[in-house]
């Protein structure tokens, strides 16, 4: 009965219509990202149906990219030849620490020291062959003095072999000092090609990815048309909220109006049926009698409903 009535007075046709409004109001204010194109770094797209986004780098960038890329794998194939070198640098610092701590520094100091002798030979022997021919020609090769121990000695000779041994036994302590700091040396230096390796081996990653990292820069360059659009659409949605807010007014005006529309039909259908029928009295009952009762005089009575009972 209710839906009869609703078709009848057009209420339920006004219910729809707001209703048809309302959703069309909420549409307006739903959150939606705008496509971009034309910019340097790309276009972006959105399509809301599908829930995708899609972003394209320009042309130049592309090219900008693909070069980065192209040498971070180009470098990365390096790889293989670069830890072979790294391995024969690794061995041969690993033998010359082996080497140095291994060896003798004494072995190793008188090598030093003959070698020092063998090169200042010629020149002792020149110096020697002077002093004997100054003694000789100055008659002084026969002059000696006792040093105590029964026997003589040229002052002058003594002189130049005291100062022999004394350079000489210099030539030992340097000699010693020598083959310590290069046994250190050799040390230091073994264990730094050790570490040279391994940058030698882990070189060619590092530049490809730092070629990589370059190219990745330009890719994420070319998502600011995206980034764009997703702010635009939240930047425009208190505007579609207002948008929203304005339409929702007009609909609710519009749906009083049905309604007071509706209202005052439903008023008149009911002020007609009051008229007209539906099981409401009219006038009530009435008798009338003419005469009194037991009189003898006729007495008429009517009653009228409206509809009957």
């Amino acid at each position: 009965m209710s839906g009869f009535i609703g078709k009848l007075t057009g209420s339920t046709k006004a219910a729809k219509q707001a209703d048809e409004r309302y959703r069309a109001a909420a549409d307006r204010a739903v959150y939606n990202p705008w496509d971009v194109s034309g910019s340097y770094y790309g276009d972006a797209s959105f399509n809301k149906d599908e829930k995708t986004a899609s972003y394209n780098l320009s042309p130049e960038l592309i090219k900008l990219r693909d070069m980065f890329m192209r040498e971070s794998f180009n470098i990365g194939e390096d790889a293989a030849s670069a830890a072979a070198d790294a391995d024969k640098v690794k061995g041969f610092g690993r033998d010359l620490v082996n080497d140095a701590i291994g060896g003798s520094i004494a072995d190793s100091a008188t090598g030093y020291y003959n070698d020092i002798q063998s090169i200042m030979a010629p020149q002792r022997t020149r110096d020697q062959l002077s002093l004997s021919s100054n003694l000789f020609n100055s008659g002084r090769s026969g002059v000696g003095i006792s040093e105590g121990t029964g026997g003589y000695l040229n002052p002058e000779r003594t002189e130049y072999l005291t100062s022999l041994n004394r350079e000489n036994s210099q030539m030992a302590y340097d000699s010693y000092g020598r083959a310590r700091d290069e046994q250190r040396g050799d040390i230091n230096y073994g264990l730094g090609l050790s570490g040279a390796a391994d940058q030698l081996r882990s070189n060619p990653f590092t530049q490809a990815n730092q070629m990589f990292a370059l190219g990745q820069g330009v890719e994420n360059v070319g998502m600011t048309p995206f980034n764009q659009g997703i702010q635009l659409g939240t930047s425009s949605i208190p505007g579609q909220q207002m948008q929203q807010a304005g339409y929702n007014m007009g609909t609710a005006a519009r749906f009083g109006a049905d309604q007071a529309n509706v209202g005052m039909f439903t008023n008149l259908l009911a002020s007609g049926a009051n008229a007209y029928g539906g099981g409401s009295s009219f006038g009530g009952s009435s008798g009338g009698s003419y005469g009194m009762p037991g009189s003898g005089t006729p007495s008429y009575g009517t009653s009228a409903y409206w509809g009957g009972r």
